[in-house]
């Protein structure tokens, strides 16, 4: 059991640095807090794929999806011109949506 714990922490962090170097490639400059801007994003992306946010519950292709969903609306606001505050506040609204999703879903399994 510990050796399947180690390998999901090295495959991790492999994955993790391999991301930074590709996001520093297109950022075409570093910086430790670079990826704050990033962070509503991974956990909308998540949930909106369907992720529970009570642990335990999820899937690889979902939370794909979810990526895909999180940058088709990102990239549409940013073509309609909408300010950075308008559009954190549209995507915040769908994350805040998705998260209420899950929770009545968590509410429902609970119960029956």
């Amino acid at each position: 059991m510990a050796g399947v714990t180690v390998s999901a922490y090295v495959a991790s962090g492999v994955l993790a640095a391999l991301a930074s170097v590709i996001y520093t490639g297109q950022a075409e400059t570093g910086s430790p807090v670079m990826g704050q801007r990033i962070l509503l994003d991974i956990i909308g992306a998540t949930v909106i794929g369907g992720t529970s946010l009570f642990g335990g519950k999820g899937k690889v292709l979902w939370t794909f999806f979810g990526v895909l969903f999180i940058k088709l609306m990102d990239n549409s606001l940013n073509l309609l011109d909408l300010s950075y505050f308008s559009i954190m506040m549209v995507k915040g609204g769908v994350i805040l949506f998705a998260a209420l999703m899950d929770s009545m879903r968590n509410q429902v399994l609970v119960a029956a």
